[in-house]
């Protein structure tokens, strides 16, 4: 486990708000791999990760060369899991809320095979999975009519949001990119986070096309992977390799690389570039989100649903006029 955090503190100025980050960073896992060898470190990554273990351990069997151990079951639980948190705790708790106890019972039902994908798509939409696809204007029926507790709280949020309000864009990193970033080369800012997967959703194309990747976009966005992953035709790529020793690999918070050096069977040099340095950092999309919520608005509310659309891979807290609110884990 890499133990980091993350203190976001909200600053007031004549044009907006201004986001401040504190970042805590934990132990470099680089220096618990040097020594080892391809296969003892394979084995080390998903123990020391409790965030997407089972897509780091893609990314860095990519970087050490070695055959990819399948794992689709696990990473798509780990998609399920991470997306149920924020849907059924994240999501109510900003509307004072309770938890919906029974989406996490049914996504742990669904890894074990006593829960099917259906029973987790009528909890959430109220409708069969055979019943068309998901366009903006079925989900805007589907929030009207308020079917289920899911239905009723996105309905709710939307109401309290402007599409402006945090909408911020930036493209995502290509495995180029990764590998760059990685050897240590210059790259420009970049944003990788659950909509990567959904970019081309014709749903979220029209949404965005009509305001912008806002804040209510990127919540339909982690709906929609969700929903991705639920098929079973969904695909769980192994990791690609854009440089040899570099490997890349897809996490529900988004693109995870990996680069490792090897001499004499044995590893040399180790790094990792996870979602989080990507979207944390100076002037990128978390600080870019953040920027753009009003001053005068409800901004505990506000920053924390733009922080769980955003989805950092480290518990993050707010602070906003001395007051500290929990936002994210």
């Amino acid at each position: 486990m890499i133990d980091a955090g993350l203190l976001i503190t909200l600053e007031r100025t004549g044009e907006g708000m201004r986001p401040v980050f504190e970042m805590t960073r934990g132990a470099d896992p680089g220096r618990l791999f040097t020594g080892r060898s391809a296969a003892a470190t394979a084995a080390l990554v998903p123990l020391i990760f409790n965030l997407c273990s089972a897509a780091q351990e893609r990314a860095a069997r990519g970087a050490l060369g070695l055959p990819c151990a399948g794992g689709e079951a696990t990473i798509r639980q780990e998609h399920l899991r991470d997306h149920a948190l924020c849907l059924g705790v994240t999501w109510p708790a900003l509307l004072g809320e309770g938890p919906d106890n029974e989406l996490l019972s049914l996504v742990a039902d669904y890894g074990t095979g006593r829960a099917s994908a259906a029973a987790l798509r009528d909890h959430l939409l109220g409708t069969p999975m055979d019943d068309g696809p998901l366009t903006l204007p079925r989900l805007e029926r589907l929030m009207a009519g308020g079917a289920t507790a899911f239905l009723r709280l996105l309905a709710a949020v939307r109401t309290r949001l402007r599409p402006h309000w945090g909408r911020a864009a930036l493209p995502a990193p290509s495995p180029a990119d990764i590998a760059d970033h990685l050897t240590g080369r210059r790259v420009a800012l970049r944003e990788t986070t659950a909509r990567d997967a959904v970019a081309g959703h014709p749903l979220l194309r029209a949404l965005e096309a009509g305001e912008g990747r806002s804040l209510f976009a990127r919540m339909v966005a982690r709906l929609l992977d969700f929903l991705r992953v639920l098929d079973p035709a969904a695909v769980f790529a192994p990791a690609s390799r854009p440089l040899p020793g570099v490997g890349v690999a897809t996490a529900v918070r988004g693109l995870v690389g990996h680069f490792a050096e090897l001499r004499d069977e044995r590893v040399a040099a180790y790094r990792l570039v996870t979602p989080t340095d990507w979207n944390t950092a100076p002037g990128g999309i978390l600080a870019q989100v953040l920027a753009a919520l009003p001053a005068a608005g409800d901004l505990p509310f506000l920053a924390r649903l733009a922080v769980s659309c955003v989805n950092p891979c480290v518990p993050t807290t707010i602070a906003i006029d001395g007051a500290r609110y929990p936002a994210h884990a």
